[in-house]
């Protein structure tokens, strides 16, 4: 992980210097001596980010899910990492299947924020609805929950509740 990250950053920098070629060089070396790992194909992905091509980045950082699914991590770290990008790029539906596996919603955490906001842009109410029905009431009641459920109840037409749960967003 150490190389891929320091990979990353000289990938940065030399796009910031104006080194492109260089840069794709290195990005490309390094998902490729690493291939069983997402975060090198994530590499690539953000060289084609920091050069505003998008479709290009996108099409990286979905090879990086293929790979994560022939070599899952066991800490999801690899996983999470892919979701954020994922959701950088507004791939929500990638981004929230990934996700899926977040389980813990008894405390906030940035992987179960992420998968809220991917389930949200992607239009899986359904989904959503449940994971904020398995939240703990001091849980649904911090800002970034409250926000949505009271989106959540608004289209639904439950008025009360949407009202209820923004009161609670603004406090």
């Amino acid at each position: 992980r150490l190389r891929v990250a320091a990979a990353d950053s000289r990938v940065r920098l030399l796009v910031s210097l104006g080194r492109e070629s260089e840069a794709l060089t290195t990005a490309t070396e390094t998902a490729s001596t690493f291939s069983d790992n997402a975060l090198a194909r994530l590499v690539v992905s953000d060289f084609y980010s920091y050069m505003s091509r998008p479709e290009d980045a996108l099409r990286e950082a979905q090879a990086a899910v293929g790979i994560l699914k022939d070599h899952a991590s066991e800490d999801g770290l690899d996983a999470l990492v892919v979701a954020e990008t994922l959701s950088k790029l507004r791939d929500w539906e990638g981004a929230a299947d990934l996700l899926a596996d977040v389980g813990d919603v008894r405390h906030d955490s940035a992987p179960l924020r992420l998968r809220v906001h991917a389930l949200l842009n992607s239009g899986r109410r359904q989904e959503l609805r449940q994971l904020l029905g398995n939240m703990p009431q001091e849980v649904i009641e911090s800002p970034p929950y409250s926000r949505v459920a009271a989106w959540l109840f608004r289209l639904s037409g439950d008025y009360p509740q949407a009202r209820s749960y923004l009161e609670t967003y603004i406090r």
